[in-house]
């Protein structure tokens, strides 16, 4: 019980403007075409998001994907504009969820998030 009134806090006292102005797209809705492949998401996209794994590591019951997929367009203004601009497919989503909470890809592993 305790992580809903953590992500209830979150979306009502952390975020109250945000959680409600924004129009928030669904995971479903992104492109399946990925455009940050390879180099591009090693060097572009995964150093501009490792941040947010620290907010991942608040709760304490870890939210998933299409949790955290909302959470971060209500919570980080960056993340946000790509997803509305479609700058991020599904692919790109998915992965940086996988690496940023822990689960990640071999060639990844050699970047500490501490």
């Amino acid at each position: 019980m305790k992580h809903i009134t953590l992500f209830e806090n979150w979306n009502t006292q952390i975020q109250p403007s945000v959680a409600s102005d924004r129009p928030l797209r669904k995971l479903s809705e992104l492109g399946i075409n990925r455009l940050f492949k390879d180099e591009r998401y090693e060097y572009e996209l995964f150093p501009r998001f490792r941040r947010l794994q620290l907010q991942h590591d608040e709760f304490e019951k870890k939210p998933n994907l299409a949790q955290w997929f909302i959470m971060m367009q209500n919570s980080d203004a960056e993340f946000y504009t790509l997803v509305q601009t479609g700058a991020l497919g599904q692919p790109d989503v998915r992965e940086l969820f996988r690496d940023l909470t822990r689960r990640r890809a071999s060639k990844m592993k050699k970047y500490n998030l501490s």
